[in-house]
């Protein structure tokens, strides 16, 4: 059938041929191809094993078990501080980002938490209601400087439980207040 056909035809066929194929052929590269107006980026070989780096942190103060441990890239503060043993009871977790992550060699110290008095009598250590500046009651949890102001209108006070007396301060509120004050 092709002897049958002229120089000429042949060239056309073969013509039509090439654009049938090129076309498919850039039909198959746009969809293989990502589309972006950016450059292709080539993504590293993968595979599924990745080796995890570790890391080396020492943890102490008010924990259960202060020393060095080792811990997995990406972990937390709060992770380092379970691994040795969760926190003490008188641990002030307050003052540290427990979601921080970690570096290697970091050194976690875990404060201990600062009580004023639990003496609830005259002779306490606390902050005393009677005497302190606004300032210096305003540094009791709870107490910003209009309740600083109100208990300093209403010295003198002959014990704890007549700062009740005071607007805003109920019997919860001196419950609170009642280790970080004295007379």
């Amino acid at each position: 059938m092709l002897a049958d056909l002229t120089k000429e035809q042949k060239l056309i066929i073969l013509g039509l041929v090439l654009i049938i194929c090129l076309g498919l052929v850039v039909m198959a590269f746009r969809r293989l191809a990502p589309a972006s107006d950016g450059p292709v980026m080539i993504e590293p070989f993968k595979t599924d094993y990745v080796e995890e780096k570790m890391l080396i942190v020492h943890v102490s103060g008010a924990v259960g078990n202060p020393g060095v441990y080792k811990l997995k890239t990406n972990d937390r503060i709060l992770d380092a501080i379970s691994l040795a043993g969760g926190a003490g009871s008188n641990a002030d977790l307050e003052s540290l980002n427990l979601a921080e992550i970690i570096k290697d060699g970091q050194k976690i110290i875990v404060p201990v938490r600062k009580r004023l008095s639990k003496n609830l009598d005259n002779s306490g250590s606390g902050t005393s209601i009677n005497t302190a500046s606004e300032q210096e009651l305003c540094k009791i949890p709870g107490v910003g400087k209009s309740f600083a102001q109100r208990i300093i209108a209403g010295r003198p006070y002959a014990k704890l439980e007549d700062l009740m007396k005071v607007k805003g301060i109920g019997k919860g509120k001196l419950e609170k207040m009642k280790d970080y004050i004295s007379l």
